[in-house]
């Protein structure tokens, strides 16, 4: 059994990447998101201010974050090789086919589901290897 806790600045950490970096891989893929995603240059001015998306965003990470941290802590993977297969799998297994599968009913094209999950295998892998670097102890060894 390990003796970490949960570094909250390493999460936060994250969550503030996890801000900055969807922002960035929206706008490297945004003509090819906003062609498979059949949504018009027009249509996004005129959402007015759009920071409902942006609460539900930041929602996600802190609780994703949290939830990746509490996982990797309490299923002993504070080790660099098994963080990040934890979190690929978790990512491969919980969100990529689940979000596939939506799309595909939905009618949407796989590359939109790599667009939209992409950015969320970057943000677990690189946190798992953030959890794992600034791990915390416990005080109660």
């Amino acid at each position: 059994m390990n003796n970490y806790k949960i570094n909250h600045f390493a999460v936060w950490v994250m969550v503030i990447f996890y801000m900055v970096s969807n922002m960035a891989w929206y706008g490297i893929f945004s003509q090819p998101w906003m062609a498979l995603s059949n949504i018009s240059e027009m249509q996004i001015q005129g959402m007015g201010s759009p920071m409902f998306p942006y609460i539900i965003a930041l929602l996600h990470a802190v609780a994703m974050f949290y939830t990746l941290a509490w996982l990797l802590i309490k299923l002993d993977a504070m080790m660099y090789g098994k963080a990040i297969l934890f979190s690929f799998i978790v990512w491969f297994s919980l969100i990529f086919l689940d979000a596939a599968t939506k799309d595909q009913f939905s009618m949407r094209t796989l590359a939109l589901t790599m667009i939209n999950e992409g950015i969320t295998l970057v943000n677990m892998l690189v946190a798992s290897l953030v959890i794992v670097v600034w791990k915390k102890k416990s005080k109660n060894v």
